[in-house]
C-alpha cells in the first residue's frame, strides 16, 4: 500500500517541502516570464505588419488620390491623414515600450526573484490593452479609409482613374 500525497508531505522534514515549493514556484515563473515574452514578440510582429499597411494607406492617400480629388472627399482624406499620423504614433510608442518590456523579461527568466516582477506583470497588462486598443483604432481606420476609397472611385475624377 502507497503513502497518499498528504502523508508523505507530512513525514517529510518541513525545510525539504519549503525547497519544493519554490522549485514549483520558480518553474511556474519562468514559464510566465516566458509566455510574455512569446507574447511580445508576437505584438512586434503585429506592429510591424500595421506599419505596412500604413505605408500602403500612406500612398494610396497622397500619391494616389489627393492629386485626383476635391471637395467633400478631399476634407474626408485630410481627417483619414490625421487619424493615420495619430495611429502611427501610438504604434511607435507602443513598440518602444514592448523592446523595454522583452528586455526586463528577460531579466527576469535569468533571475525570477528580484522586485520587478509585479511591475513587469502590471506592464504587460497595461501593454495587452494599449495594444488591443491600437489594433482596435486601426481597424476603424481601415474601415474609413475603405469606405472613402468607394466614394473616390465612384466619383467621376475616380471612374476616368479606374479607366486609366
Amino acid at each position: 500500500m502507497t503513502p497518499s500525497t498528504f502523508e508523505t508531505l507530512k513525514r517529510r522534514p518541513r525545510k525539504a517541502v519549503a525547497r519544493r515549493d519554490v522549485a514549483l514556484l520558480e518553474h511556474s515563473s519562468e514559464n510566465t516570464w516566458r509566455s510574455f515574452y512569446a507574447l511580445t514578440e508576437h505584438w512586434r510582429s503585429d506592429l510591424t505588419f500595421v506599419d505596412n499597411e500604413l505605408n500602403f494607406f500612406r500612398k494610396l492617400m497622397f500619391d494616389y488620390f489627393a492629386r485626383r480629388i476635391d471637395g467633400s472627399l478631399l476634407e474626408q482624406t485630410r481627417r483619414l491623414s490625421t487619424q493615420e499620423t495619430k495611429i502611427e504614433k501610438r504604434r511607435v510608442a507602443l513598440d518602444e515600450r514592448i523592446l523595454d518590456q522583452k528586455a526586463n523579461l528577460a531579466r527576469l527568466m535569468e533571475n525570477p526573484f528580484t522586485h520587478e516582477a509585479q511591475t513587469c506583470r502590471d506592464e504587460q497588462e497595461a501593454l495587452e490593452n494599449d495594444f488591443a486598443e491600437l489594433i482596435k483604432d486601426f481597424r476603424l481606420f481601415k474601415h474609413n479609409l475603405f469606405a472613402v476609397t468607394t466614394e473616390i472611385l465612384k466619383s467621376e475624377k475616380g471612374q476616368a482613374v479606374a479607366v486609366d
